[in-house]
């Protein structure tokens, strides 16, 4: 079957050649539209949905294009174009005849350099290069260095002293793409007396053609004589890579030195370049620097991601400028691995806690939540593995943090149920709250509450998380229902609510009053506010009349929908009569101009309580 849809594609494909017969003539006259139906459009989509080893026939027609003598510039520089993509070794005798057309020749160079592996292609520059127009020379240059074809350098060197500066640098920067030792040196070879403007341009070259070489002697004199400073720096980096001992002494020197541009350069190359003699050498510079310089080359050495900087670096974890202890904190966290975690909780139990904690957070090594969940085991660092766990969010840590809550130490029971806060989810809490129910120690049974809390503050579905938990509702002690109710009004959802209307009739005063005052602070507005009415208008007791009334008006106030806020307040209206109570009302009409909301408060303006607001 998959033989048959080839056979149809290749089919319709040269169905398409032939349909487009006449768009090569076309082409061959275009002078340039952005027309759909233009004949570049055409022949481009004729590329794309021919398969790459039937485009014989297409390259064959690009190439009638740009040998034709009739062809406009236009289609020409479209044949070229799409030779780049299409072109072999055939078109490479067609393209040639362009590069001696000032108008055609980067077009033209263009395709023979996309062709790296045609030694044709190579010739074909490189013979072109001294019959070629002085504007089209440069470009030439520039397509021999980008092949890299080592057999052209003889030509490109010769163009090196050219008087002409364009056709010199596009030599200069060739011969440094070539690489190589004929390369290099051709370029330590020419005489740049005339041009001394090109001695930056001949130094990059070099710096390049060294840098391959691995040429240590070459990239340390370039060092040393040039006063440019990104070209030094430049052969320093390049230096750092061929013979690090070498240039460790130099970096060292100017990690100390005063001057700040070639100190930040200096650190540039240390966050990315050599190897362990040069992060000891970094290491070393540390006890010889002020703070602020001590931070940054303590932040690189983390950057660096050079393990065998740890020892040195945790030196400075004790610094007397906390600054200084902090920063060295962050980079063992950066360098470390699981093997680097002990050695930050032991930090996170004394005066550095809270950076070591930060710096536990911050590690991305993937050992490093296994490493956590096996210090749990050691008495001497289980309270700080499990604060570290809780700020990373460790889901995986759950089952080794649950096996804790019983541990002897009060202190690891708090620091596991805390964790478990915030590495427990919705899933949870089912299991949570029977646990928490079935534990007769009050100090301890709380701990559980708290950790139900925490899940529940951060739980994106506040239904399914009161329907979790409430449905221990009814076989609760009182303080457990207490609980459930600050639960279900700081979630605000509508599930939470029958919650509230069992306090109300379960007789129970303690609970009664706990209903009212979770109403009062019910987050969303719309499950509560009948509930709240209801009361402010009939409870029996002043008191909760009073804070029914203000967490109406509250809620009411908070309503983004202004005709249910104008409703819910003029229905509270007739029980305003308290200063603080009219303040609420004034405060929930302060809606910009809308006229009905605010009918509600003309009657205050000759209230001598509340006329100012």
């Amino acid at each position: 079957m998959m033989h048959t849809y080839k056979l149809i594609f290749l089919a319709l494909a040269m169905l398409a050649q032939f349909a487009v017969a006449d768009v090569w003539d076309e082409l061959a006259s275009f002078k340039g539209t952005t027309a759909k139906t233009a004949p570049p459009t055409v022949v481009e989509d004729l590329i794309v949905s021919t398969p790459a080893d039937k485009m014989g026939p297409i390259e064959a027609k690009l190439i009638g294009i740009v040998t034709s003598p009739e062809a406009t510039v236009e289609a020409k520089r479209f044949a070229c174009r799409m030779l780049q993509r299409v072109g072999t070794e055939t078109c490479v005798s067609a393209v040639q005849g362009l590069l001696g057309d000032a108008q055609m020749a980067h077009y033209a160079r263009l395709v023979l350099e996309r062709l790296p592996e045609s030694a044709v292609a190579g010739d074909a520059l490189v013979e072109a290069l001294d019959s070629a127009a002085d504007g089209a020379k440069a470009g030439i240059l520039s397509s021999i260095g980008v092949r890299g074809d080592v057999r052209s350098t003889a030509a490109v060197a010769a163009y090196a002293g050219s008087d002409n500066a364009a056709h010199a640098a596009a030599a200069l920067q060739a011969l440094g793409m070539l690489g190589g030792e004929a390369a290099r040196d051709a370029l330590v070879a020419v005489d740049l007396s005339p041009s001394p403007a090109l001695q930056a341009t001949r130094d990059g070259a070099l710096i390049v053609a060294a840098d391959g070489l691995k040429d240590a002697k070459t990239l340390a004199r370039i060092y040393g004589a040039t006063k440019a400073e990104g070209v030094r720096m430049a052969a320093l980096r390049a230096l750092i890579r061929a013979d690090e001992a070498q240039a460790v002494p130099i970096v060292s020197g100017l990690i100390a030195g005063e001057d700040s541009r070639v100190r930040n350069a200096a650190l540039s190359a240390l966050g990315r370049d050599g190897g362990a003699a040069l992060t000891a050498a970094a290491v070393a510079t540390l006890g010889t620097l002020p703070t602020d310089r001590k931070l940054v080359v303590i932040a690189v050495l983390g950057q660096r991601g050079d393990a065998t900087a740890i020892p040195g670096i945790q030196a400075y974890v004790e610094a007397e400028d906390a600054a200084v202890g902090e920063a060295a904190l962050m980079a063992l966290a950066a360098l470390g691995d699981g093997t680097t975690v002990p050695i930050l909780l032991d930090y996170a139990e004394g005066s550095r806690k809270t950076a070591a904690l930060e710096a536990l957070q911050a590690m991305t090594h993937p050992t490093t939540n296994g490493s956590l969940i096996v210090e749990l085991q050691n008495n001497d660092r289980s309270v700080a593995a499990c604060d570290a766990l809780a700020r990373r969010a460790a889901k995986e840590a759950k089952p080794a943090l649950k096996a804790l809550t019983t541990h002897a130490d009060p202190l690891v029971q708090r620091a596991a149920w805390s964790a478990l806060g915030a590495t427990a989810t919705i899933a949870d809490l089912d299991e949570l709250m029977t646990q928490a129910l079935s534990i007769e120690d009050a100090k301890t049974a709380r701990m559980v509450y708290g950790c139900v809390r925490a899940v529940s503050a951060v739980a994106t579905d506040k239904n399914a998380c009161i329907e979790a938990v409430g449905r221990h509702y009814e076989s609760a002690d009182q303080y457990a229902k207490m609980f459930i109710l600050d639960l279900a009004a700081a979630g605000g959802s509508s599930k939470g609510i029958e919650y509230a209307k069992s306090a109300l009739a379960s007789g129970d005063e303690k609970l009664y009053n706990k209903a009212v005052r979770s109403l009062a602070a019910w987050f969303e507005p719309g499950p509560a506010i009948g509930e709240l009415l209801n009361l402010a208008r009939n409870a029996p007791e002043e008191k909760n009349r009073i804070l029914a009334l203000r967490g109406y008006l509250t809620l009411a106030g908070k309503e983004q929908n202004a005709t249910k806020a104008l409703k819910w307040l003029k229905d509270g209206r007739e029980l305003v009569q308290r200063a603080e109570d009219k303040r609420l009302l004034i405060a929930g009409t302060d809606r910009g101009k809308n006229h009905k909301l605010i009918e509600l408060i003309y009657g205050y303006t000759e209230d001598a309580e509340v006329s100012a607001e």
